[in-house]
């Protein structure tokens, strides 16, 4: 399965658990990780298809990324990103999905 990536800080993690993709196998456990989030932290999970042009600039793209632009841009602008550094011989799907963490009112 394609790793996830928190942004907390301004520092960037990858979230990577050895599992099978969702939908492939209908018996398979899935792998958990606990993380303590604090509001503006912007969790970012995404396809393969966005990684073919490696990991290195997701962490780049999610962490100088303005969030006050919010998480529909930031989806908007990976897709956009993704698409463009994807060889143009092996298209991949792209699929991207952010959320970041308000606080309680």
């Amino acid at each position: 399965a394609a790793a996830s990536f928190l942004c907390s800080g301004g520092l960037v993690s990858r979230i990577e658990r050895p599992s099978l993709p969702v939908g492939i196998l209908q018996e398979v456990t899935f792998e958990k990780t606990d993380d303590r989030l604090v509001p503006g932290d912007v969790v970012l999970m995404v396809s393969d298809g966005v990684l073919t042009g490696g990991e290195a600039w997701v962490e780049l793209f999610l962490r100088d990324f303005d969030k006050a632009r919010g998480m529909q841009a930031l989806c908007d602008c990976m897709v956009a990103e993704a698409v463009k550094r994807q060889d143009p011989s092996h298209s991949d799907d792209v699929t991207v999905c952010a959320l970041q963490l308000a606080a309680a009112e």
